[in-house]
């Protein structure tokens, strides 16, 4: 596999938050990727598989840290939505990946997760259980986060 100095300046420039597991995720989404490309068009050389810059900085803009940006309006967070059989599914579906943001964003930390959405660390229960009525699992967001 091949990446152009662009792609590898591109990949040297990001911070990376999610540190080895967000690299490892980049790396082999950017492979998978170039590699159902190279299937789809033919390609050139079977024995070189070059990895696109633009892929790279794709892959990039989908990262936990690009994610969740903080304005003067407060903070931003992308989420997918699909459909769903009522909307009530689909807004719970939006809350659960706004919560996942948020949990990676603050690393486990509830106080300063009501902090954000409430706006006062008190208030850290009540969001630990709306986190749980929304089926988000502890155990699993701790080994996202390494």
């Amino acid at each position: 596999f091949l990446f152009p100095e662009r792609a590898m300046r591109l990949m040297r420039q990001h911070s990376w938050p999610g540190n080895l597991r967000e690299f490892a995720m980049v790396i082999e989404n950017s492979v998978l990727f170039a590699l159902a490309e190279l299937s789809g068009v033919g390609g050139d050389r079977a024995d070189v598989v070059q990895v696109r810059p633009k892929l790279i900085r794709d892959l990039l803009r989908h990262t936990v840290s690009d994610a969740a940006k903080v304005d003067g309006e407060g903070w931003t967070v992308v989420v997918s939505v699909k459909p769903n059989e009522s909307l009530n599914k689909v807004a719970q579906e939006c809350e659960r990946q706004y919560f996942t943001h948020l949990y990676l964003r603050e690393r486990g930390d509830f106080p300063a997760m009501a902090r954000v959405l409430l706006g006062d660390e008190s208030h850290s229960r009540k969001v630990q259980l709306r986190f749980n009525q929304l089926g988000l699992k502890v155990r699993e967001l701790k080994e996202r986060l390494g």
